[in-house]
């Protein structure tokens, strides 16, 4: 059974992406706003997920998910991706995965997968 602490911290860490995500979803409207506030929600629930044991791939898969809320946010807006800005994130996305690639083994696709999305958004 989990010590009380952890308790806690697993009903403490999300809350400040759920406060937020509430405050976007009352006060802003639009379709920015919901992916936004569905992003915010989705990082929510990965931090937890990221807690528990075993549950690392569940978190990532469920961060991937809130990046591509965030991106869906970011082109409602009306603008186009900006291939030529993203480009330094990709560089530093290439170097970070070269840097984790000698210890991924069997995570390395789902990782590839996540690093990716963080640097396309």
């Amino acid at each position: 059974m989990p010590q009380t602490s952890e308790w806690l911290w697993l009903l403490a860490k999300p809350m400040p992406a759920l406060v937020l995500a509430g405050a976007v979803w009352r006060r802003e409207h639009g379709t920015y706003a919901r992916w936004l506030s569905v992003g915010l929600g989705l990082s929510a629930a990965g931090d937890v997920f990221m807690e528990l044991p075993g549950g690392f791939l569940a978190g990532l898969g469920v961060f991937l998910l809130a990046h591509l809320a965030y991106a869906a946010a970011f082109l409602a807006e009306g603008r186009r991706p900006g291939f030529v800005r993203a480009l330094p994130f990709l560089a530093f996305a290439g170097g970070a995965l070269a840097a984790l690639w000698p210890g991924l083994g069997e995570l390395a696709a789902p990782v590839v997968l996540y690093v990716t999305a963080i640097a396309v958004t």
